[in-house]
């Protein structure tokens, strides 16, 4: 977080102090107050600890939990405190955390003595706002009367996109209502302007001037991929399971991506996406604590079965056991493979341990409710989301000989950035509002409402605004080549081609094909 630029002057303005104690008295007042910055989830006190310390908001939003229940929201310019806690010195019942990146002021008990020792002009402030403190608790005590759509449209008065801020299980512990219920709150159209179709909506905002295609063998591919998963490995065995994967067209991916593929290569693809969609999956259904330690698990097997890591294999679980040795038979299968060469096998390695290790730090987002900053995110999700590593195996629709040097690599770095990046912003795009529906702020336009104070609307076209010069800048990089073509460029010009078949039929695929972001 950036550090705060503060004077004691701000705490005057916003508790509307003006007319109580000189301003001099205020610049010598800092020399007892600090000020504080915390991201989002920080818990600043926990539950059964004495309060200390008295603290005004100057941005950001703050929880006050009961027995892990959000029970009341504390905005800028608010005081928070437990004050039976504060002026008894005795345990509190209540923990508080922040709710956004927030800053606030820090005044403790024993310094307070001080100041009213030390200024007594401040002894009237003082009595003030302890009124101010009881005020602010008979306030909300009747606000709670309220209905809960009263109550959450004077909520969003003060910040305009707090359903989509708080959790799902949050809002409706505040609200006292159901988690069904607020899903039907996130869900309603009518605050994101118009009654729009999210999906509709997106689709006609994202096109490209280059099309789609699909592999020839599709459906076999498919079908051989699914039955290795379930026939020879197991890890994806429970019938519901396997028919949700099937109606949501998981196994057809890249045959999308990958159309003019060796039959062979796109089938090893294809099962190493069956493979991590699996895993991805898996991780939506672990409860939260459990799901940084399972990538840890396949993270540290794989790098040990690689020799990039010494020691025995870690114990593995037996479920996630016929994870391993599902990727065992894939890895060892690659090695065997005709026309495959030891770069593009270490290319690929390296690809598939960046995913593997990115995914590990999201699952520990997930698992403390947490969420990067945007500078973070946008460096972890082009390999968490896997479009890093979509337009990383083009490298398998060559043949082995192209890859005895790396220059077709190094001069594709370009090409590869930008089209991953527009594979990313894509998928954000269109998984927002299903993934708001579940509480997952793992998206660029969730963590653009949550940072930036934004509605989902203005974070929308935020991003779209964004993914048009990301275009920009891959269709100049197009015509360059496109415009300077000699026969030494023609693995340019293919590798190219490629690219565009992932970043186009990643977003048909999505919006035409499966079912996985309704």
């Amino acid at each position: 977080m950036n550090t705060v630029q503060w004077n004691p002057l701000k705490v005057k303005s916003l508790l509307g102090l003006q007319g109580m104690a000189e301003d001099a008295a205020f610049v010598k007042l800092g020399n007892y107050i600090s000020i504080r910055e915390v991201s989002s989830q920080t818990i600043i006190r926990h539950a059964g600890t004495v309060e200390t310390e008295s603290h005004v908001l100057e941005k950001g939003l703050i929880g006050m939990f009961r027995n892990g229940k959000l029970i009341r929201v504390f905005f800028e310019g608010d005081m928070f405190l437990d004050f039976d806690s504060y002026r008894e010195q005795i345990p509190s019942r209540f923990e508080f955390r922040a709710l956004m990146d927030s800053c606030f002021t820090v005044l403790t008990y024993e310094d307070e003595k001080l100041v009213l020792q030390d200024l007594p002009e401040f002894k009237e402030v003082s009595e003030y706002l302890i009124s101010k403190v009881r005020n602010s608790n008979e306030q909300w005590v009747a606000f709670s009367q309220l209905p809960y759509e009263d109550r959450l449209r004077e909520l969003e008065l003060k910040v305009s996109n707090l359903r989509f801020i708080l959790k799902i299980k949050e809002l409706a512990s505040l609200l006292g209502i159901s988690n069904r219920s607020v899903t039907r709150l996130r869900s309603r159209e009518s605050h994101q302007g118009g009654g729009e179709n999210w999906k509709e909506s997106i689709t006609q905002k994202i096109g490209y001037p280059f099309k789609h295609s699909r592999h020839a063998q599709a459906n076999q591919l498919e079908a051989l991929a699914i039955s290795w998963a379930c026939d020879f490995h197991s890890f994806l065995c429970d019938p519901e399971e396997v028919k949700r994967f099937q109606k949501s067209k998981l196994g057809l991916l890249s045959t999308y991506l990958y159309p003019e593929i060796d039959f062979d290569k796109g089938l090893w693809i294809n099962k190493l996406y069956v493979w991590l969609f699996f895993l991805d999956d898996k991780t939506d259904q672990l409860i939260p604590g459990s799901k940084e330690r399972f990538w840890k698990l396949i993270l540290d097997w794989v790098l040990v079965f690689w020799g990039k890591e010494r020691g025995n294999p870690p114990f593995l679980p037996s479920k996630i056991a016929s994870i391993a040795n599902a990727f065992q038979d894939l890895w060892m299968e690659l090695e065997q493979m005709d026309q495959v060469s030891k770069v593009q096998i270490e290319l690929i390695q390296a690809e598939i341990q960046a995913h593997l290790h990115y995914s590990w730090i999201e699952a520990g987002f997930r698992d403390r409710g947490a969420y990067p900053s945007l500078e973070d995110y946008l460096e972890y999700k082009p390999y968490f989301s896997g479009a890093k590593l979509a337009v990383s195996l083009t490298c398998l629709e060559f043949e082995d000989q192209v890859f005895e040097s790396d220059s077709l690599w190094q001069e594709t770095a370009s090409l590869r950035d930008l089209g991953a990046k527009l594979i990313f912003l894509d998928n954000d795009l269109i998984s927002y509002k299903k993934e708001q529906a579940i509480g997952d702020h793992m998206n660029y336009l969730a963590l653009l409402v949550l940072h930036n104070s934004l509605s989902p609307l203005e974070a929308k076209e935020k991003v779209l605004a964004i993914r048009t010069s990301v275009l920009q800048d891959f269709m100049a990089e197009n015509k360059r080549w496109m415009e300077d073509f000699n026969p030494e460029n023609h693995l340019i010009l293919q590798k190219l081609k490629y690219i565009k078949f992932k970043i186009a039929a990643s977003a048909f695929w999505s919006l035409k094909i499966s079912n996985r972001y309704e």
